[in-house]
């Protein structure tokens, strides 16, 4: 009989030796081998936690489901809620895990963390940092779980271009790491020591850190890394071959759909060539705030303001992504409604195809994902832009693989993208939405009364309740069947 309880910690102790591939392999056995009865509850939150320190989320996410989301059986523990957000963060679905973590009672050092990862999914360094000061003021917190804090607070620093803050964290990381035998954790500690004397100007001391970087056979990703980092090297000494290396880590990173660090070799490129088309793809093909007021600080001494919009593509048939329609044609999608909300989120980035998670976070806001059901809710929404493709004779087409899903434009077409962030690319559309359904509701009305002034199904209206909600514009009023929506204007502008 195999001892669970055994091979779990086997397979933690395989992850922070470097070898999460080990690691998911004896995962995947184990829930194939031992019988679900057989598990104990701990055991599940243990497994879920593994799952997602080795990629397996929608793994870990099944383990949990009996305590999550609508078919839960049990109510679900602090530690359970917190390691289902910690996986949702994974997977894209950002805004559901942050909503979770903000009901929880700050009483676990992973809410703190996991707070702060889903800042960093977003490269937000500077809101996550609060969190993983307080994640590191735990006074229980194990060795390696304060190292991973540490290395997640060294990483922030480092973004944020604060080298008095990083450089002692992870000269102290180092050592620790190297005495533990933690090879992982090692290996990240030289990268971001690396990374950080290249932006300190000290690229001696960075051709040290890369040399003293063991590469691991087991995952060849970690190689591509090193050797991003080697070509961005170049590029700040302006080696003959620096254009040579940074493309031939994109093509590798591009095999290897490693899609961060094909953003990142472009985001290097354009500016160490001024290349101000490159920018804007970069630019208007990121959905990270964070990152697009980096890059926006970075090139406004050659380049200036960059603009309000840019067309990605084509000329021949533009789609306007903002408000919904075809640039000088009256055909034009119904703002906020579930085939509006596809086509921006399959845009909102020109670089990683939008997960499972992401994707129905932004399709279906405010609800729980299932990793199953989910994908039929998803798959047939898809199913309805694609046959309005078909009628407009659009040649936009989204492919699916391996969880994700991607938008393909053709030649002939092209998207005018909007300096907006992606979750808020819908606003000036459902803005105009709200402002018909206020001349022309009740005062007080319900769901079903602004379905009616719309002239939308319940479930894209809900949506866009939510979204006024949210953003100020209404107020929700009592719970349930019984909810009214009053106008929240001018209480949003007294607030102002």
């Amino acid at each position: 009989m195999i001892d669970l309880k055994s091979q779990l910690s086997a397979a933690d102790s395989l992850i922070r030796a470097g070898n999460a591939q080990s690691a998911a392999r004896l995962l995947a056995l184990l829930r194939r081998e031992v019988a679900l009865k057989l598990w104990t509850r701990e055991e599940h939150l243990l497994f879920a936690d593994l799952c997602r320190r080795c990629s397996l989320f929608n793994l870990g996410l099944r383990a949990l489901l009996p305590y999550m989301g609508h078919d839960q059986r049990e109510i679900p523990t602090p530690k359970e809620s917190a390691a289902y957000a910690g996986i949702l963060i994974k997977i894209g679905s950002v805004s559901e895990a942050a909503e979770l973590l903000g009901k929880l009672p700050r009483s676990l050092p992973e809410i703190d963390l996991y707070s702060a990862y889903a800042c960093i999914s977003e490269w937000n360094y500077a809101a996550a940092v609060p969190h993983l000061r307080r994640y590191l003021e735990w006074p229980q917190l194990a060795p390696y779980q304060r190292s991973i804090g540490e290395v997640n607070l060294a990483a922030a620093w480092v973004a944020l271009g604060e080298a008095s803050q990083g450089q002692p964290l992870l000269q102290a990381l180092l050592s620790k790491a190297k005495h533990s035998d933690w090879k992982l954790l090692l290996k990240n500690s030289l990268e971001l020591s690396a990374q950080l004397a290249i932006e300190s100007g000290d690229y001696t001391l960075a051709s040290q850190c890369l040399d003293r970087i063991e590469i691991s056979e087991v995952k060849a990703k970690d190689d591509l890394l090193v050797a991003k980092q080697r070509a961005v090297l170049a590029l700040k000494l302006e080696h003959r071959n620096a254009r040579k290396l940074i493309t031939s880590v994109r093509e590798r990173a591009t095999s290897f759909e490693h899609w961060e660090t094909v953003r990142d070799c472009d985001y290097q490129l354009a500016l160490a060539q001024h290349d101000e088309n490159l920018v804007l793809q970069v630019y208007f093909g990121t959905p990270y705030p964070s990152y697009r007021r980096r890059l926006a600080d970075s090139c406004r001494s050659w380049l200036g303001p960059l603009p309000q919009s840019w067309i990605f593509g084509g000329r021949e048939r533009v789609f306007d992504i903002r408000q919904g329609k075809e640039l000088g044609e009256a055909l034009r999608l119904k703002p906020g409604q579930a085939v509006h909300r596809m086509f921006a989120a399959l845009s909102s980035d020109l670089y990683r195809p939008i997960s499972q998670g992401a994707l129905f976070a932004r399709l279906f806001s405010n609800q729980y994902y299932d990793p199953e059901s989910g994908l039929q809710r998803i798959a047939n929404v898809l199913l309805r832009w694609r046959r309005w493709c078909e009628e407009t004779r659009f040649p936009f087409r989204a492919s699916v693989e391996k969880g994700s899903y991607r938008l393909e434009v053709p030649a002939t077409c092209g998207l005018r993208l909007w300096n907006s962030t992606a979750t808020s690319e819908l606003t000036p559309a459902v803005e105009l939405t709200l402002e018909r359904l206020l001349n022309f509701a009740p005062k007080e009305f319900s769901s079903r009364d602004a379905a009616s002034v719309l002239h939308l199904g319940l479930r894209s209206t809900i949506d866009i309740l939510n979204w006024g909600v949210k953003n100020g514009y209404l107020l929700r009023l009592g719970k349930g069947p019984a909810t009214k929506y009053i106008s929240g204007l001018h209480t949003k502008a007294a607030a102002a």
